[in-house]
């Protein structure tokens, strides 16, 4: 069996296009003939009565079986709320065996660790003799509210959790943002962006219950939000270095058609405004949709003697050979420190 994750859905009433978004990933899902969608927190958004929106949708399609555990936006969340029979919500720890696998469907417990209740768990001892997934909704190794929506920490798991119960794989929800699928514990991420500041493609997860491998499914129906952090120098080249900078970071994003780009403008320039002008007619000539353009860490800058310097510095740090994996991002880092010190920042 296949079983495709998900989590932080966030459905209220105020912003439709949420719903509009779950449905269109369950015409994916029955493209892919994957029939069973687990959604690990957070499916709505608080004390929202988006209920009857998802019941409706659920009856729609009676193919999909729902599987839905409380996270820490579900505080009322409960089976009777729900007349669909392709539903199956789970609001205490609950064991299922799935053919060769166990998983432990364990929703968020305020004031709480993940740890602590996969101990108070009646069935924790079972956990031994079998191979057992943990599906949650909570924070690993630690906080991170710049990746799920600017909240605080929720039903922590710590690593001394993981090599105590020792589950096969880990998945949770809470953090909208999406990790690798060969992290020690995934993160399945929004299917949908759900505050401004969330970029990069949307995913599921797809759980073989077999072999217990989880592979991602790349979701074709939400905008890919970019974030494209651009670094200038006024050396008259600045509409080139716009442009080369941009095709960059949009290349393997997608089809123009499916991206949203937010625009930030640092380094220095001759001119503020022609610099946005450059940014704006390269997209419009693609056909991309601009989301905004920050400029609060462009300066102005048109002394030619320093343009030369800054030019030169430029080309010393691109020449810098680095052997580290993030060598890109050191270089980046170097030259701004370097012009800082150059323009007197």
């Amino acid at each position: 069996m296949r079983i495709a994750v998900t989590a932080d859905i966030h459905l209220r009433e105020s912003n439709p296009e949420r719903l509009q978004n779950l449905e269109a990933l369950i015409q994916q899902l029955l493209s892919q003939k994957i029939h069973h969608l687990l959604i690990a927190g957070d499916l709505f958004d608080g004390t929202d009565n988006s209920y009857a929106g998802f019941d409706s949708l659920a009856q729609r399609f009676p193919e999909i079986q729902f599987i839905v555990i409380a996270g820490n936006h579900d505080p009322d969340l409960r089976q009777d709320l729900f007349a669909s029979g392709n539903i199956r919500v789970f609001v205490k720890p609950t064991l299922k065996r799935i053919d060769r696998l166990a998983i432990l469907f364990l929703p968020y417990r305020e004031g709480s660790t993940i740890g602590e209740a996969i101990s108070a768990f009646r069935d924790s001892g079972r956990l031994r003799s079998c191979r057992w997934i943990l599906v949650s909704h909570g924070d690993f190794p630690a906080p991170r509210p710049e990746a799920n929506g600017g909240e605080r920490g929720y039903f922590p798991l710590t690593r001394e959790d993981l090599a105590r119960f020792q589950p096969v794989k880990t998945i949770l929800g809470h953090i909208h943002v999406p990790n690798g699928t060969t992290a020690e514990v995934l993160y399945p991420g929004s299917p949908y962006p759900i505050t401004s500041d969330e970029y990069g493609q949307r995913r599921l997860l797809v759980l073989d219950t077999k072999t217990a491998a989880v592979t991602e499914l790349a979701l074709t129906h939400p905008p890919v939000r970019v974030r494209a952090e651009i670094f200038l120098i006024p050396d008259g080249r600045e509409e080139e270095q716009i442009g080369r900078q941009l095709q960059s970071i949009l290349a393997g994003q997608g089809p123009p058609e499916k991206l949203v780009v937010q625009a930030f403008l640092k380094g220095y320039s001759v001119s503020r405004r022609k610099a946005r002008g450059y940014l704006e007619t390269f997209l419009s000539e693609k056909a991309i949709p601009c989301a905004g353009i920050d400029l609060q860490s462009l300066r102005d800058n048109e002394q030619e003697s320093l343009a030369i310097l800054a030019e030169a510095v430029r080309q010393r740090v691109a020449g810098l050979k680095l052997n580290y994996p993030e060598a890109e991002q050191l270089k980046q880092a170097v030259l701004e420190q370097a012009l800082e010190i150059v323009y007197g920042a």
